[in-house]
């Protein structure tokens, strides 16, 4: 059986950053954004460009900048549609609510 920690617990275990962005459709549609999310264990914390696990998440996400008064990049779809890449502009972010590990084993996630 899984065992389900408390978010307290999990906070102070792990820190979170995120590449949140808003993505403008049209003239009157704008979108929130996340191309990025990393759940990073705080004491075990070794390689930052190997995971221990990838996640293929879809926007928008649950998570969200810790500071809800930063100011987020803004870009046009026809932009991106270009590139076929958005800038990864990291900041402090709050945990996304389906982040419950079930196993005590600390491990450094990341979420695309």
């Amino acid at each position: 059986m899984h065992q389900v920690l408390n978010a307290d617990i999990l906070k102070e275990q792990y820190v979170v950053y995120g590449s949140f962005y808003y993505m403008h459709v049209s003239s009157e549609i704008t979108l929130p954004c996340r191309n990025c999310l990393e759940i990073i264990d705080r004491e075990r914390f070794k390689d930052p460009e190997v995971p221990e696990a990838l996640f293929i998440m879809m926007n928008p996400g649950s998570s969200a900048p810790l500071d809800d008064k930063s100011e987020l990049p803004e870009y046009w779809i026809d932009k991106i549609e270009e590139t076929g890449e958005v800038p990864i502009e990291w900041v402090l972010a709050n945990p996304p609510t389906c982040f419950l590990p079930g196993r005590e084993e600390r491990r450094r996630i990341r979420h695309v």
